[in-house]
């Protein structure tokens, strides 16, 4: 039985994660099995598959492949612990978190931006996630919370000319950095552009 006297209020709850690691683990170990017993290649790490597919997008293919349960599991945890939370299958956010419409990016690359489109400027708050995964585990986490209407020299622009495109690019100027909520891992000012620090996941 959960304890909800002091439950999980938002996804901006660091104790949230902290639920979320294992389960994602079972589900890279449980897709790395199915992928196993349906190749002739046998692979150690789910994130070999991608790197042996030939694409040369193996990270965006990575993350596209995991995207939707990510999703799922997110549901399932806020489900769990009694949360105001909802799904949604929108245009434009992934879910309302405690009556907020947040648009979720989730990235298995380890640069200092994500990557969109043009859904991505339609709702002003976003959860905004990172990932590396080594043996077949999250080795480093980082997942950030923003509203883009508070920060006054960070958006979502295209090929760095400010203007709004297609493919989007979200980066942190470093004067937006208090803007930014970092709830696992951290942001690092550099000279114009904060980059993204992960927090290595012990086992």
């Amino acid at each position: 039985m959960k304890d909800f006297t002091n439950k999980i209020q938002n996804l901006g709850d660091r104790r949230f994660w902290d639920e979320f690691i294992p389960i994602f683990n079972d589900y890279l170990d449980h897709r790395l099995r199915v992928e196993n017993k349906f190749s002739i290649k046998k692979y150690n790490c789910i994130k070999e598959y991608y790197d042996g597919s030939g694409s040369n997008q193996s990270t965006q293919d990575f993350t596209k492949g995991v995207a939707g349960t990510f999703e799922s599991i997110i549901e399932l945890i806020a489900t769990e612990n009694d949360m105001d939370y909802e799904a949604c299958a929108s245009d434009g956010f992934d879910g309302i978190d405690v009556g907020i419409e947040k648009e979720f990016k989730l990235t298995m690359g380890l640069g200092n931006s994500w990557t969109g489109n043009k859904k991505s400027v339609k709702v002003p708050n976003h959860l905004l996630v990172k990932m590396e995964v080594e043996n077949n585990k999250i080795s480093k986490l980082g997942v950030y919370e923003a509203n883009l209407d508070e920060c006054e020299d960070s958006s979502w622009y295209n090929n760095g000319d400010g203007k709004k495109g297609n493919y989007t690019t979200l980066r942190f100027h470093k004067n937006d950095i208090d803007n930014v909520s970092c709830i696992y891992g951290n942001l690092k000012p550099n000279r114009i552009w904060c980059g993204v620090k992960l927090e290595e996941i012990t086992y």
